[in-house]
């Protein structure tokens, strides 16, 4: 059994039209109700914030710390992608 066990998922094929190769990417929700392209949609406004937490981790090693009081818990992720918008700029 998965991680998902028996929840339905939905897979939706992506492409954009003039691409040649028939779908490159398929986008995997378990909300069955929401339209598809609403769903590309939800994908798409996240992107820029999943890439941001992502080069914040790989580039400069934000989430890497090794904190064990919460208020430096609290300080060092944010202080860490403040210095990537820093760097970025």
């Amino acid at each position: 059994m998965g991680s998902l066990h028996r929840t339905p998922v939905r897979v939706v094929p992506v492409r954009d039209l003039d691409e040649t190769r028939p779908y490159p990417l398929a986008l995997a929700g378990t909300d069955l109700t929401t339209s598809g392209e609403h769903l590309v949609a939800r994908y798409a406004s996240r992107w820029s914030k999943e890439q941001s937490i992502k080069d914040g981790k790989n580039l400069l090693g934000a989430g890497d710390t090794q904190n064990r009081l919460l208020a430096a818990v609290e300080r060092t992720t944010p202080l860490g992608l403040a210095n990537l918008t820093i760097l970025v700029l």
